[in-house]
């Protein structure tokens, strides 16, 4: 009667008893009733007379209908089972620690976003597993115990092994446990690494392009009041020939002067009102090689003049149309032309031939593509594999962040472009591409 499944483990069991391995015999076996209805039977029994050689010759025991119970059993494995999955499933890291810091569960979520190699196995404990979380929020978790609700929107990890930096929020509250006691505590996290960086990033992008405009602060005031002084001198001029009758070729001469001086001027505020924006709302549309190119030489011109290094810029004919966002396609150009600069500087290249830089720009099936090409003293092999790291710099200490390529890449990226080093080209070049614009 027993089923065919179980047949085997009553066997098992008895044997185990019979030979002494166990006290006693107990096991739970599916058993076909009179009616054909199987039910669970709990089955226990021990030896009950040996016969004078030692052996066995007599095995009582009872037989019990634990049906329901096995039912019941069943339908709580279900719902922990359940249970289980969801918990897995949920969207924020959650564990459970005991009275002794002892990890009662926990989900794979909260293992990554602590960066534990592997969920810890049920009872570990927190100071075992992990010492230095445990002694960052051995505190809160006190606290939290005690029936205090403890919560942290960011909050820095512990670094370990040179890993960089993360950030979880975290939330820890009292847990009432086994009884009603509030002796088990609530462990939340979430990882907020990502949000943290790109508020990082987003704050060093405005850091560098307020450098850039404080950079250009001084030669743009020169730029701009030799403009101003150029226009009251022709406005003087041409009202004075007009008041004593002069030929109109003086008058036009003059007036030519002016809307030429207007237009550089104006070109100079166009090019800082354009690095000044703030574009990380706007969306990307279609920016004008040309007028890149335009904004670029207006703002640098007098830097690299007063700096001995000749800026040469070549323009494409005609001018190609990209996809991007003006204010931050000229952000990264700039900061390769800044590095450009420095790298003739510091290697002794200024006003020297071949100390220049040479801004030219092509354009792909794909892509408009900057390319910056200077006379300084290139980039080491050394180092090649390292030049887009984030504070990564070969200048002395205090000169530079070495932020500068890493803000041009991540601003391309942004848009769908790119920024790369060209390794085989004769002069250090960096080539920035963005998408071509398609449209009309």
């Amino acid at each position: 009667r027993v089923h065919p499944e179980d047949l085997a483990g009553c066997y098992r069991d008895i044997q185990a008893h019979l030979t002494g391995q166990v006290p006693r015999y107990e096991n739970v076996h599916r058993m076909r009733r009179a009616d054909g209805e199987w039910v669970h039977i709990l089955d226990r029994g021990r030896i009950a007379e040996f016969d004078t050689d030692g052996k066995p010759i007599r095995f009582t025991g009872t037989h019990l209908d634990v049906t329901i119970t096995e039912n019941a059993r069943a339908v709580l494995e279900q719902e922990r089972e359940r249970l289980h999955s969801l918990v897995a499933e949920l969207p924020t890291g959650v564990a459970l620690l005991g009275p002794d810091d002892g990890i009662l569960a926990a989900n794979p979520r909260w293992a990554t976003a602590l960066g534990l190699p592997s969920v810890p196995v049920p009872g570990a404990r927190l100071s075992a597993v992990a010492p230095d979380l445990a002694a960052a929020f051995g505190a809160d978790i006190a606290l939290a115990r005690g029936g205090q609700s403890r919560f942290s929107e960011e909050t820095a990890l512990p670094a370990t092994g040179g890993a960089p930096p993360r950030w979880i929020r975290w939330h820890l509250r009292p847990h009432a446990g086994v009884g009603g006691q509030t002796t088990e505590v609530l462990f939340a996290v979430d990882d907020v690494t990502a949000r943290v960086e790109a508020r990082v990033a987003a704050r060093r992008e405005e850091d560098s392009r307020i450098e850039s405009l404080a950079l250009f602060a001084g030669g743009i005031a020169h730029e701009l009041n030799s403009p101003l002084q150029i226009l009251v001198t022709e406005a003087e001029l041409a009202s004075s020939a007009l008041a004593s009758g002069a030929p109109l070729a003086d008058v036009a001469a003059s007036i030519a002067t002016i809307h030429q001086t207007a237009t550089r001027a104006a070109a100079i505020t166009r090019a800082l009102r354009t690095l000044s924006r703030d574009a990380r709302q706007d969306d990307a549309g279609p920016v004008a090689a040309a007028a890149i190119l335009d904004d670029a030489g207006s703002l640098l011109t007098s830097r690299f003049a007063s700096g001995g290094v000749p800026l040469r810029i070549t323009r494409p004919t005609p001018s190609p149309t990209m996809r991007g966002r003006p204010a931050e396609v000229l952000h990264a150009l700039l900061n390769l032309l800044h590095n450009a600069y420095d790298a003739v500087r510091a290697a002794g290249r200024a006003n020297t031939p071949g100390g220049d830089v040479h801004l030219s720009c092509g354009v792909t099936d794909t892509h408009v593509v900057f390319m910056v090409d200077d006379g300084g003293e290139g980039v080491g092999e050394a180092v090649v594999d390292r030049i887009f790291e984030p504070f990564f710099t070969t200048r002395p200490v205090g000169v530079g962040t070495g932020l500068g390529l890493a803000i041009a890449r991540r601003l391309a990226m942004r848009d769908g472009g790119f920024l790369a080093f060209d390794p085989t080209a004769a002069r250090t070049t960096f080539h920035l591409g963005f998408p071509v614009h398609h449209g009309r």
